[in-house]
């Protein structure tokens, strides 16, 4: 079936490539007016014409989570967590403005990106000084900069003008604005930089329009060239060699503003506060906090020490203390209850149970809820409670006679089957741990106990499914008997047909299995 010219199929259906093609218009429109980054610009453009080569004439109504993230891990190259962010908010992003525009339902809503993980690094004062000796003035100021101020290098630094300066009797406060938050935040600045600032601004005068960090020939610096600057910079002294100084890059001097910061490089070892930081280098206290607060933070670290009694304020409490707190704490908390002592449970489903009102014994097949009478060696219904051991064994003749195990029926090929959702799971977890970002224990794990599932009842179609079809499987494994073992098990089953669920909309049969 042929696509339409505006980008439909032949039945008038919206397809992805109409989707992303509004929105690359869109991006075009916005860097016009500036409202747009030319480097946002550029990756849409790249991006998600890869995923039009990929699948551009599927309607949009037939894509699903799945679709995309195997597009994305069919690229080798892409294999940074941050890359995958990008892209995936790029295509969400493509999709929310064809909702919102155009009342196209979005089929990729929720759609996770991967965790952010900030590759925090530090330039030490000797590291920097190395820097500034191996550069030219123009590069050195810039760093210079970035490194007392903690501004973004090439959306704020490198974008402020003189115009943005302000003098008051307390010292120079910039006015700074980040095309990234589309906020605008004020800063004081420290001594050097003023100083740096107002030598600077003899060349970039107020109204001139020029920015106040310049490269050597007289153009901002942009993000492509700064980069590769600092690449270049970091070959001279064989950083480029060490595993950790090969990873310092100009956003390295942010990090640092912000570990000089908590650390109280300049306030003679007294950190300020996460909400402080947060303010100066334009992100949320939030955000904040988990990229910078948990590894270089006072204030989070320093309560911590004190519960251990190891804090710089705490006094270590003498040993009578000690135990005058644990006798008031033993006294106040009431003694657990033993097992003896906690009232019987009832069985577990998947187990014989007497019925009172017959004075007999059932057993309940999975995925029902009807009763079926548990028959002795005879053919005769066990009766009285105290026939425990004897019911229990007619219900393990039932098991081994695998009139418990589950028939499936011949199903056409558009319905999903517990062998197909076990095999989604285990690419994806293979393709994963190649990658690094699931562990060679887990994998096998998965591929252990869905192999196994398979085995069981592969064939039944996933609407069939019932919680007591995967309870019957883990009970018919005698070598299961750890509640742990049992509890892997179902996680995994659980992890599995959640994402089916979750990347292509099959319902899950097995949502709240305990």
């Amino acid at each position: 079936m042929g696509r339409g010219c505006c980008g439909c199929d032949g039945r008038g259906e919206w397809v992805v490539a109409r989707v992303c093609s509004e929105y690359l218009q869109y991006c075009e429109r916005g860097m016009a007016n500036g409202s747009i980054s030319q480097s946002r610009r550029d990756n849409s453009k790249a991006w998600l014409n890869d995923l039009c080569g990929y699948c551009g004439a599927m309607p949009v109504s037939q894509l699903k989570k799945g679709h995309v993230q195997k597009w994305i891990e069919s690229h080798a190259s892409w294999r940074s967590p941050a890359t995958h962010r990008g892209v995936i908010a790029i295509v969400l992003a493509a999709f929310n403005r064809a909702a919102d525009m155009f009342g196209i339902p979005n089929p990729i809503k929720g759609l996770k990106k991967p965790k952010a993980e900030p590759r925090l690094a530090s330039i030490t004062p000797d590291q920097e000084q190395a820097l500034y000796g191996a550069t030219e003035s123009c590069f050195g100021n810039f760093l210079f900069a970035a490194i007392h101020t903690g501004l973004r290098p090439f959306c704020e630094l490198a974008k402020l003008t003189a115009d943005e300066v302000e003098e008051s009797e307390r010292g120079m406060m910039w006015r700074v604005y980040s095309s990234k938050t589309k906020k605008t935040r004020k800063i004081p600045v420290r001594l050097e930089v003023a100083r740096l600032t107002r030598k600077l601004m003899k060349t970039a005068p107020k109204g001139s329009g020029k920015p106040i960090f310049r490269n050597t020939q007289g153009n901002p610096w942009k993000r492509m060239t700064g980069v590769v600057r600092f690449i270049s910079l970091k070959e001279k002294p064989e950083w480029d060699q060490d595993p950790v100084k090969g990873k310092y890059s100009c956003y390295s001097c942010r990090h640092t503003f912000a570990h000089r910061m908590l650390s109280g490089y300049w306030t003679d070892g007294v950190g300020c506060s996460i909400e402080t930081l947060a303010e100066l280098i334009g992100d949320a206290p939030k955000v904040a906090f988990e990229h910078y607060g948990r590894e270089w933070g006072q204030h989070y670290q320093e309560p911590l020490w004190n519960a251990i009694g190891e804090g710089k304020s705490e006094k270590r409490g003498s040993q009578t203390t000690r135990k005058k707190v644990a006798t008031a704490r033993a006294k106040t908390n009431p003694p657990r209850m033993t097992t003896s002592d906690a009232p019987r449970r009832r069985r577990s489903r998947g187990s014989a149970w007497h019925w009172r009102q017959t004075d007999g014994w059932y057993f309940t097949p999975p995925g029902t809820k009807r009763r079926v009478r548990l028959l002795d060696e005879d053919g005769r219904p066990i009766r009285s409670k105290e026939n425990c051991q004897a019911a229990e064994l007619a219900f393990a003749r039932v098991k081994a006679s695998g009139n418990w195990r589950p028939e499936a029926e011949k199903v056409g090929e558009d319905l999903w089957l517990v062998a197909k959702v076990c095999s989604q799971y285990i690419e994806h977890c293979k393709q994963r741990a190649a990658k690094g970002r699931l562990s060679a224990e887990y994998r096998d794990e998965v591929v252990r106990y869905l192999n196994d599932l398979c085995s069981y009842c592969g064939s039944l179609p996933v609407s069939e499914l019932r919680k007591g079809h995967v309870q019957h499987w883990v009970e018919s494994h005698p070598t299961w008997q750890s509640p742990a073992t049992r509890r892997n098990a179902i996680t995994v089953v659980l992890g599995a047909f959640n994402h089916a669920q979750e990347m292509y909309d099959v319902p899950s049969p097995l949502r709240g299995l305990k």
